[in-house]
């Protein structure tokens, strides 16, 4: 189990010819279900503990379980193979800073999960070697498809197996994760890196008390593998600052006696220099920044992708735990969006119009109801390079609009691209992803959300029902998109015209001739007749069309010429059977939304 690859050096923040200008920050987010030793192993991989590092919040403590983002780094030198094979995206930096985002693993901290996905640049799932794939690695796993292109595994407490039967049982272990893998788009070539975040738990039945209490028993297994893999799986991000407003997402909040109030979180977009006047919107305060630090180091500016602390005055620390600060009156708030969504296909109910799911963009999260609705032309849809990660929140490749001029079509349900299996070489895994992800149909969705949020267009936005049953084991999160309009315009967004069938049904009254029928019961006899004059109508007993060509007597009764010539046989099944009228009509579904 000895790893074959030379020892990478990690550093903290106390090497002197460290900056922040030499430093790209990896913001990577570490998965898994409870107990699968995702702290031990973050704390086992960092060298700079954060605020809320290491499950210093004291629910973790006391419940033994993370219950909140934690955050910790390390820090290393970046070597000359990937300088080389990145040279052009990274010839200004000389160490990257890989900042561990330990988000909780229990089922009922699911959102502050999703919240915060939205500020990772990559994704490491922990698995426990013995028990694979549980309830909340699978949440994960499917969490981890709408965010990445790429996933690292970590098989972790591989000490727990017997040491003369180890390398057997990993590499069983492994094939059971690549087979199951195979189903997702990361393909069976997923990269699985077998590791032991704290070995002492393998051997515990054998340590005295006193031995028990001792913080480092036995040295972490596979830390220098992990590391590799992180960079041999890393996309080197664009971190774009120009002409995008600072937005920063806030994790957590603190008072510190003298100095002020410590707001810590993640350069979402655009830049920040110390004395610059930042907003907190859900606050309508703004501040002016004293002081700014990543991981206890003084900065005096930050960019996209960053960690950082800032320091403001008179805020009252107690009123904002997670959030959005920005650059002032760049953010707006809304109760209606409108995003491009697609149904997440490990969610097994339907997902049908007006029903009520929990929306989250960023770390807040609002009940909503949702109307469907697609393009009539499936082709308008194929152009859309739709973001669908925290990539989202900065690059606008694709500014997607909704056209007043065109016709859309009202869907009752949204549907899902069916799973497949994926076993594709490595180097084309990427690729039969991407081509995979694109046949998944797309739909518009109007939401009308329970309160007003602060939102930036095109955020990502994932729907779920978080109050389904915990301990069951089923997928709760539903759709995922991206928000592409604010609905600050609602009578232009009421105005947009959604097609719909409606169905009027009638009888057969009696046969005029084998080409013509007359119909009662579709409309009342006081409907004018240039309503439904040459409109198509099916006789529903032997799936035949025929056109209405006039009225017969006042009754209501309308005369229809049939497309073929009915037999004798034909005549006698039709008398007294089903007509349908299938008409369109615009939906008035988005009016009552708002109601």
């Amino acid at each position: 189990m000895e790893s074959l690859q030379p020892q990478i050096e990690r550093f903290d923040n106390s090497l002197a010819e460290l900056s922040p200008q030499k430093t790209l920050n990896i913001n990577v987010g570490v998965l898994g279900h409870i107990d699968s030793g995702k702290t031990s192993l973050c704390k086992a991989l960092s060298t700079i503990a954060s605020t809320a590092g290491f499950d210093k919040n004291p629910q973790s403590k006391e419940r033994g379980i993370t219950v909140d983002l934690g955050f910790s780094a390390f820090i290393i030198r970046i070597p000359e193979w990937f300088m080389q094979k990145h040279q052009d995206n990274i010839k200004s930096y000389e160490f990257i800073q890989f900042t561990l985002v330990d988000c909780p693993g229990h089922a009922s901290l699911m959102k502050t999960i999703i919240g915060g996905a939205s500020i990772i640049d990559m994704m490491m799932l922990v698995i426990d070697a013995q028990k694979l794939i549980q309830t909340q690695t699978a949440e994960c796993i499917v969490l981890g498809e709408i965010l990445m292109d790429k996933l690292i595994v970590a098989l972790n407490k591989v000490d727990m197996f017997e040491e003369s039967k180890r390398n057997e049982m990993i590499e069983t272990q492994c094939k059971k994760l690549q087979n199951r893998f195979g189903f997702t788009r990361f393909g069976s070539h997923v990269p699985i890196i077998p590791c032991a975040a704290a070995p002492r738990a393998g051997i515990q039945a054998q340590l005295s008390e006193e031995e028990k209490k001792t913080d480092n028993i036995g040295q972490a297994i596979g830390i220098t593998d992990l590391i590799n893999s992180f960079l041999n799986n890393l996309e080197i991000p664009d971190r774009v600052v120009k002409n995008q407003p600072f937005l920063f997402s806030i994790d957590h909040c603190f008072q510190i006696k003298g100095q002020g109030t410590v707001l810590t979180g993640t350069v979402l977009s655009g830049s920040v220099k110390q004395g610059d006047t930042i907003e907190l919107p859900a606050l309508k305060q703004e501040k002016k920044i004293k002081s700014m630090q990543m991981f206890r180091k003084p900065v005096t500016s930050a960019k996209q992708g960053d960690r950082l602390g800032i320091c403001v005055a008179q805020l009252d620390s107690s009123l904002i735990e997670r959030g959005i600060a920005t650059t002032p009156k760049s953010l707006l708030s809304t109760d209606l969006i409108v995003a491009l969504v697609k149904k997440i296909p490990y969610f097994t109910e339907e997902v049908k119009n007006k029903a009520k799911f929990h929306i989250t963009i960023g770390h807040q999260t609002v009940i909503g109801q949702s109307i469907f609705f697609t393009a009539k032309d499936p082709s308008e849809m194929d152009n859309f390079e739709i973001q669908f990660s925290k990539a989202a929140l900065m690059n606008n490749k694709s500014v997607v609009s909704l056209d007043t001029s065109i016709e859309y079509q009202f869907v009752n349900d949204i549907k899902a691209q069916k799973l497949q299996q994926q076993k594709k070489p490595q180097e084309e895994e990427k690729k039969g992803a991407q081509s995979s992800q694109s046949q998944v149909p797309i739909y518009y969705s109007v939401i009308k959300l329970e309160k007003e949020i602060f939102i930036q267009p095109q955020s990502l936005l994932i729907a779920s029902k978080l109050d389904k049953d915990i301990s069951a084991k089923q997928c709760r999160l539903a759709f995922y998109g991206q928000v592409i309009s604010l609905g600050q315009n609602q009578e232009a967004l009421y105005n947009i015209r959604i097609a719909k069938e409606k169905v009027k049904v009638g009888k057969i009254d009696r046969i005029m001739t084998p080409s013509q029928v007359l119909v009662k019961d579709i409309f009342k006899k006081e409907t004018a007749p240039e309503v439904f004059m040459n409109k198509t109508v099916t006789l529903m007993a032997l799936d035949i069309e025929g056109v209405i060509t006039g009225t017969f007597g006042k009754s209501g009764k309308q005369k229809v010429d049939l497309k073929q010539q009915l037999t004798a046989e034909q005549q006698e099944i039709l008398i007294n059977t089903e007509v349908q009228l299938k008409v369109k009509v615009y939906s008035k579904e988005l009016a009552k939304l708002n109601k």
